[in-house]
């Protein structure tokens, strides 16, 4: 997925404030710059400022917080990297503790896709509940994916053994980024 350049920071910054404490964005009293008559100047901040900025939604397929902001929609996370460190981040945003809504920032890292689909929870159609780690005939296949490819680790006994294995490899290659759960 292509990431769209956000707008300039001192528009946002003219348009919400952002606690990075909690991770909420709040729309501030726009100026008069902003809008093309005086009515819808007045007309907006009457309704929004002082307002929470955003909604849940699911614009990629996974749901995140977004801002509708000069017509596009922006995703609150790449939002609270730009004010809070003063860029636009060039790749993705990981959210360390894997809830997508939770923009505090201590909660956000720069992340490659493939860091954040180590960060990613097991899928939600697994029979075993366990990331790598599916049943065959009476026993346990264990798997990892590396650059893209799937890595065979091994069959085992037991949903343990094959737990250990893909547990030991996940954190010898993902690192910081490994999420087991």
């Amino acid at each position: 997925m292509a990431i769209n350049k956000l707008p300039e920071i001192s528009f946002v910054r003219e348009c919400l404030d952002y606690s990075p404490d909690t991770g909420v964005f709040t729309w501030r009293e726009r100026p008069r710059s902003h809008f093309v008559n005086d009515r819808g100047h007045w007309q907006w901040n009457g309704k929004f400022a002082g307002k929470p900025a955003g909604s849940r939604s699911r614009p990629s397929g996974h749901i995140c917080w977004v801002i509708r902001l000069s017509g596009h929609i922006r995703m609150a996370h790449r939002l609270a990297w730009l004010i809070a460190h003063g860029t636009d981040p060039a790749q993705g945003i990981d959210h360390i503790d894997g809830n997508p809504l939770n923009n505090r920032i201590n909660n956000l890292r720069l992340a490659t896709q493939s860091q954040q689909r180590f960060n990613a929870r097991p899928r939600t159609n697994s029979h075993t509940g366990i990331k790598g780690v599916t049943l065959n005939g009476r026993g346990y296949d264990a798997r990892i994916t590396i650059d893209g490819k799937t890595q065979y680790l091994g069959y085992f006994q037991t949903i343990e053994e094959a737990t250990e294995a893909r547990h030991s490899a996940a954190t010898a290659l993902h690192g910081e980024f490994v999420r087991h759960q």
